[in-house]
């Protein structure tokens, strides 16, 4: 499944909000200062509806070089708890990111 770059609709109404777009699958993972965030779609081969020509699709080095990025603004941490958290290295991010993208590629 293609991975992808992309960012919330706004639904207009007496509370304007924001939501994933429905064309994303799974939406939500790695979110940047730009608005941006990264989920996954449907292959254009498999679909008969509407997604839009603008959609930014991800490369495993793009996403690499995404999470390297975010992790050298603020790092990742080993561990579940944050106070006890190890940073991660830039080789265990890297393998992070190619893990993610082959599940998300491959498992979908």
């Amino acid at each position: 499944m293609p991975v992808v770059e992309y960012k919330l609709h706004r639904i207009d109404g007496a509370n304007p909000t924001k939501v994933i777009p429905p064309f994303i699958e799974d939406g939500g993972h790695w979110p940047k200062d730009n608005g941006t965030l990264v989920g996954w779609t449907v292959p254009s081969a498999q679909r008969d509806w509407y997604v839009p020509s603008t959609l930014v699709e991800l490369d495993k080095a793009a996403v690499v070089t995404r999470l390297l990025a975010m992790h050298s603004v603020s790092p990742f941490l080993i561990g579940d708890v944050i106070e006890d958290g190890e940073e991660m290295t830039t080789d265990q991010v890297t393998a992070f990111a190619e893990t993610w993208y082959d599940s998300y590629t491959s498992g979908k």
